[in-house]
């Protein structure tokens, strides 16, 4: 388990109603799980995330398909403002205690 510090001002949140409905025709048509059309065509939610990190947003909030009632954050590094940061902790290894 790891941990990412996070600061990104120029998010779209596409569970904000009004860009939800912008968004959920199109998501709407594709009745299938993306993994499965992966290897035919680039899948709806996909496509949209595309456009979104092309106009320049550097991530964007999604609910989560996976899990029902969850939101993804997904950010964009190469994207990322001088304002903005992603960093995360150096990570070690974990120490047992004991005899192992």
């Amino acid at each position: 388990m790891a941990w990412v510090r996070v600061k990104v001002v120029n998010l779209l949140d596409t569970t904000e109603p009004e860009v939800a409905r912008v968004i959920a025709p199109f998501i709407s048509r594709d009745k299938i799980h993306w993994r499965a059309i992966q290897n035919r065509r680039e899948a709806a939610s996909q496509a949209i995330g595309r456009a979104i990190k092309e106009v320049c947003f550097s991530g964007l909030i999604a609910p989560s398909q996976a899990l029902p009632g969850s939101i993804n954050i997904v950010v964009f590094p190469e994207k990322l403002t001088p304002l903005e940061k992603l960093s995360s902790p150096q990570l070690r290894p974990i120490r047992r205690s004991g005899g192992s």
